[in-house]
């Protein structure tokens, strides 16, 4: 089974915008890697989509969007929505330590944030 793989945020020259990518390597039936297949999303596009407003509060509210570092079981976020995120509860170029809150509604403590209120995480 192929996993994909999404990767950190860059500026896209041709376009002058910032996109996220996300590739899945092509394996044949024998488990041969003979290609791979991607996509980009721009940053503006995922902001559009990802609205705080249908949120409770949009004051104390906002999304990061991150990579999930399965070998350090850390979370790296490559977007951050809304200042709050980025200000008060991880920046970027940070990671995010998590544990299990609660497994059934897949939902993570995230234990280093500054932030003086608790932060849960959606995986």
């Amino acid at each position: 089974m192929a996993i994909g793989k999404y990767h950190q945020i860059f500026k896209f020259r041709s376009i002058n915008q910032s996109i996220i990518t996300y590739s899945v390597p092509l394996v044949d039936s024998e488990g041969n890697v003979f290609g791979v297949i991607g996509m980009g999303i721009t940053e503006d596009y995922l902001y559009s989509k990802l609205p705080t407003s249908e949120m409770v509060n949009s004051n104390i509210t906002g999304y990061s969007l991150a990579i999930y570092d399965r070998e350090n079981k850390h979370l790296e976020p490559v977007l951050n929505y809304e200042d709050i995120v980025e200000n008060e509860i991880v920046p970027l170029g940070s990671s995010m330590e998590i544990n299990v809150y609660d497994k059934e509604l897949n939902l993570y403590n995230v234990n280093n944030t500054s932030a003086e209120f608790p932060v849960l995480s959606s995986l």
